[in-house]
C-alpha cells in the first residue's frame, strides 16, 4: 500500500469519526434544546395557572370584604330608619295625649272656642315640624350612606380590575414550538460547523472558520 493511499484512508477514517461525533453532538444538542423549550413552556403554564388562582382568591376576598362592609352600612341605615320612625311615633303619641288632655280640661272648665283650638293646633304643628325635621335629617343621612356604599363598591371593583392586569398570560403553544424548533436548528447548525472543522483538521487543511491551520 502506498503512502498516499494510507494517508487517504487515515484521513477518511478521521473524517468519518469526526462526522459521527458531530452527529452525536447534533442529536444531543437538539434533544437538550427541545427539553429546555418544553421545560420553559411548562414553567410558563404553571406560572400562569398560579397567577390565575391567586387572582381568583384575591378577587373573591376583596369582593367578600366589600360585601360585608356594605351589609354593615345598610344595617346602620336600617337601624337609623327604625329609630326615626319610633321617635316620630313617640312624639306624635305625646301630641295626641296633650291634645286630648287639653280638650278634656277645656270641657270640664267650660273653656271652649278659639283659645282651645289654637292650643290644639300648636301641639299639632310641633308634631308635624318634628316629623318633617326627622325625615329630612334621615334623608341627608341616607344620602351619605348611599355615597359610602357607592364608594365601597367602586373601590372593590377598581381593586379587582387592578389585580386582573397582574394575571400572567399562558405561553403560546405555537411560539413555544417555534422556539424549540429554532433551538434544535441552531444545535444542528453548530454540529455541522464542528463536523466541517473536524474533517479539515483530519485532512491537514486550514480551519474553514479562522482560515488557520488547526
Amino acid at each position: 500500500m502506498c503512502i498516499f493511499t494510507a494517508a487517504t484512508l487515515a484521513a477518511a477514517g478521521s473524517t468519518a469519526a469526526a462526522a459521527s461525533t458531530a452527529a452525536t453532538m447534533a442529536n444531543v444538542g437538539m434533544a437538550l434544546s427541545a427539553a429546555q423549550g418544553v421545560m420553559q413552556y411548562q414553567a410558563g403554564r404553571s406560572a400562569a395557572s398560579a397567577s390565575r388562582k391567586a387572582y381568583a382568591q384575591s378577587a373573591a376576598s376583596t369582593t367578600s370584604a366589600a360585601r360585608r362592609t356594605m351589609d354593615r352600612t345598610r344595617k346602620v341605615q336600617s337601624e337609623e330608619q327604625i329609630k326615626m320612625a319610633e321617635e316620630i311615633q313617640t312624639v306624635m303619641r305625646d301630641v295626641r295625649k296633650k291634645q286630648a288632655l287639653l280638650f278634656t280640661s277645656g270641657l270640664e272648665s267650660g273653656v271652649t272656642g278659639q283659645s282651645i283650638q289654637q292650643n290644639l293646633d300648636d301641639f299639632e304643628r310641633q308634631g308635624v315640624e318634628f316629623t318633617v325635621a326627622s325625615r329630612r335629617n334621615f334623608g341627608n343621612f341616607s344620602d351619605r350612606i348611599e355615597d359610602q356604599l357607592h364608594e365601597t363598591q367602586i373601590g372593590a371593583r377598581d381593586k379587582v380590575d387592578a389585580m386582573r392586569y397582574q394575571v400572567k398570560a399562558p405561553p403560546s403553544f405555537a411560539a413555544a414550538a417555534l422556539q424549540i424548533g429554532t433551538g434544535a436548528l441552531n444545535a444542528f447548525n453548530n454540529s455541522g460547523i464542528a463536523e466541517t472543522r473536524a474533517a479539515a483538521k483530519a485532512a491537514g487543511l486550514d480551519d474553514p472558520i479562522t482560515n488557520r491551520l488547526i
